[in-house]
């Protein structure tokens, strides 16, 4: 049985492919040894070799793109607990309306719940850079998205406000 000692914020699995070996085939002791039946020693050495060589493709470049993922959806799910989709699709069809129609208030109303959306994507888009410019796990990991700044500056429009505006 190959082994190699390697702590287990690395990527593991990649490892193992590297190798030769099948997906999910390894096995790590929880301490620091990685161990892997269906190779030789001289696979499993050379393709830690290969690893540490790349680490930007092998592990920096996968933890970025599981980082901006989470909190894409973190981001996704905070703007959907305070505007469901269907509702904000709502609020587009009257701020179309609205304008149509010439409907200034109405739209400026409702252009309060999209400005607001458009900033908490921005602070989301300002995450990924720094999540691009992180060189290390440790830097990814410590990029997060943060709701809290969002949930004060809520414009908390309504539907039935929107309608009730007719200039």
């Amino acid at each position: 049985m190959a082994q190699i000692t390697i702590s287990s914020d690395h990527r593991l699995d990649t490892i193992v492919q590297l190798s030769g070996a099948e997906s999910g085939s390894g096995s790590y002791d929880g301490i620091d040894t990685l161990h892997v039946e269906s190779v030789t020693q001289e696979a499993l050495d050379a393709a830690l070799v290969t690893y540490m060589a790349d680490l930007d493709t092998y592990l920096l470049e996968p933890s970025r793109e599981i980082r901006k993922a989470r909190i894409s959806k973190a981001s996704a799910n905070f703007i959907d607990e305070i505007y469901p989709s269907f509702r904000r699709e709502l609020f587009i069809a009257l701020a179309e309306e609205a304008r149509n129609l010439g409907l200034t208030n109405r739209t400026n109303y409702i252009n309060q719940m999209l400005t607001w959306v458009k900033m908490v994507v921005s602070s989301v888009l300002t995450l990924e850079d720094q999540i691009n410019a992180a060189s290390t796990v440790e830097e990814i990991r410590s990029v997060d998205f943060d709701p809290t700044p969002f949930v004060d500056t809520d414009p908390q429009i309504t539907v039935r406000n929107a309608l009730a505006i007719e200039d």
